[in-house]
């Protein structure tokens, strides 16, 4: 057994301070001058690193831009715990070269899914939840006719959800994490949410956040990866108030609007409160999204005023899965101020 802090610096052209910056992002115990005497020790003791011929890029321009082959490793990681400081085993598969080009965060995230790590919790509960330092996570498996499902917390910004629903008709479930921000709109400075996903190739579903309001009289839905259009068509569609005239696609009230990041095809309904839905037009499984800004798009169209934002949701609304399909949330965090 390893200390976390150690998890990537056989990698030494990471840097201790990228090293300990991606450590902690995963609310893990990291000493960085622990991590610059590893690396050290690393190089010293001929550890696999990018050396001579390597790509390395720091802050926004590329010092050098050279590429290597390195045999690169598979790493089994299995976390554990000793003393109340993380630990990690790491045991090395060669596999093939590859090319390697000082990986940003979220190619290191693709790396190690979700679903990779030993989970913190886990339930196959309908509305199994769980919280930790502000999150919480819930199972929700709501819809009629649902089959078994399983969600599984790796750390506080990773989790991943086992389904398998039935190929009928109507949402099963929405297993997801959320945020309470708990301001009015108009006191919030930056509000802005960040996620990297793993998707099945088969089912129908759709990642979405799910916004509130305190009082829970407007859900705003952002869908960022559906496996329907962003047309409105397709197996899984928003709510809206309006069909074509054959009922196979909701007709959206605005189309490619530019706003928090993205361009989206907006969608509205009602589901017992106000539902406006916002459709990626290009569907991605990583990305930065500005909330704020979108919320004060929906203000600034007359939807509603200075409202108090609640919960920030972040999940997948599953159809059908049959036979079983694995959703993996590698990264998803917010940010409110």
């Amino acid at each position: 057994m390893r200390r976390i802090d150690e998890l990537f610096t056989g990698w030494s052209f990471l840097g201790p301070r990228r090293t300990t910056a991606m450590l902690k992002a995963e609310a893990l115990q990291v000493n960085r001058k622990r991590v610059q005497r590893s690396i050290r020790h690393g190089r010293s003791a001929g550890r696999p690193s990018l050396g001579k011929g390597s790509t390395y890029r720091r802050g926004k321009s590329a010092q050098t831009t050279r590429t290597t082959s390195l045999g690169l490793a598979s790493l089994l990681l299995t976390f554990g715990s000793l003393a109340g400081r993380s630990q990690v085993e790491i045991r090395m598969l060669e596999l093939s070269k590859i090319k390697v080009l000082a990986l940003p965060f979220a190619a290191m995230i693709a790396l190690f899914p979700a679903s990779a790590k030993a989970p913190i919790w886990s339930s196959s509960d309908q509305y199994g939840n769980f919280s930790l330092n502000g999150y919480s996570w819930n199972n929700d498996v709501y819809g009629q006719g649902a089959g078994p499902q399983t969600i599984s917390v790796h750390s506080v910004t990773q989790w991943s959800v086992w389904s398998n629903q039935p190929d009928t008709g109507g949402i099963k479930s929405y297993p997801h994490e959320a945020f309470n921000v708990g301001k009015p709109l108009s006191a919030i400075n930056n509000l802005s949410s960040s996620f990297n996903q793993s998707v099945p190739t088969s089912g129908s579903w759709n990642f979405a956040y799910d916004i509130w309001d305190s009082s829970n009289a407007y859900e705003i839905m952002l869908w960022t990866n559906y496996t329907g259009n962003p047309d409105g068509s397709g197996d899984v569609k928003p709510i809206s108030y309006k069909y074509n005239s054959s009922g196979t696609a909701a007709i959206p009230v605005y189309t490619s609007v530019n706003v928090g990041g993205a361009t989206w095809n907006v969608f509205e309904g009602w589901n017992k409160h106000k539902v406006i839905s916002f459709l990626r037009t290009s569907k991605t499984n990583s990305e930065t999204v500005d909330i704020k800004s979108i919320l004060q798009w929906i203000e600034s169209k007359g939807y509603f005023g200075d409202i108090a934002v609640g919960s920030v949701q972040y999940g997948v609304e599953i159809t059908s899965s049959p036979g079983g399909q694995s959703f993996d949330v590698n990264h998803w965090s917010v940010i409110s101020k």
